[in-house]
């Protein structure tokens, strides 16, 4: 299984290129975005950043 851990996403803002852009805990396939957390409840910003890294990574979603 192809499993990419700590992948770098590069974030880039009308042509600005920060040093520092996202990092997916593992994307699996390129497919499957694993982000690992610890909280008491999960909140529409956990839901947000996991659609974020899907769009950087080119990957598709088949559900949510």
């Amino acid at each position: 299984m192809y499993v990419e851990k700590e992948k770098p996403m590069p974030l880039i803002y009308k042509e600005v290129k920060p040093e520092v852009g996202y990092r997916i805990d593992l994307l699996v396939k390129k497919r499957i975005v694993v982000v690992i957390k610890v909280a008491d409840s999960f909140t529409d910003v956990y839901l947000a950043r996991v659609l974020t890294y899907l769009r950087l990574a080119n990957a598709e979603l088949d559900c949510c």
